[in-house]
């Protein structure tokens, strides 16, 4: 599952680079993935020739393959919705979920108060949004 999960994730963030080549991330990303896919391209090579099967379909290799895509890197984009160009952009490996939604919550209330907020659909976004609904804002 490690690289079907991976090889999608860097096709997707492929897709995005070209289709926006100002978002840098993807492309990051698409590399990241790509190296990934790789090196597990080569686990399940070797696990064939010792005579295992090629895809391991495990829960735990499922686990894992979700690990690597969705905690790769946290980022927010902001996009001007007048020429749909990116405004602003932030990127951090080490934020915590916390650190995350109070960055959102904040950037939302007080400086874009009519944005549009859309999470990608993982183990990070969901988390997001529920953090999000249930913000409770430090005094």
């Amino acid at each position: 599952m490690c690289l079907i999960l991976t090889t999608l994730a860097a096709i997707v963030c492929s897709l995005l680079y070209k289709v926006n080549k100002s978002f840098s991330t993807a492309k990051v990303l698409a590399f990241m993935y790509s190296c990934a896919a790789i090196m597990w391209t080569v686990d399940c090579s070797f696990a064939k020739l010792k005579g295992e099967d090629f895809f391991d379909l495990s829960f735990e290799d499922l686990l894992l393959g979700l690990i690597v895509v969705g905690f790769a890197i946290f980022a927010v984009t902001i996009v001007n919705p007048y020429n749909l160009q990116i405004a602003a952009e932030f990127k951090s490996p080490y934020i915590s979920g916390v650190a995350a939604c109070q960055m959102l919550v904040t950037l939302v209330q007080d400086y874009i108060p009519k944005a549009v907020l859309i999470p990608e659909k993982n183990s990070m976004g969901i988390y997001l949004i529920q953090m999000i609904l249930h913000y409770q804002p430090y005094d």
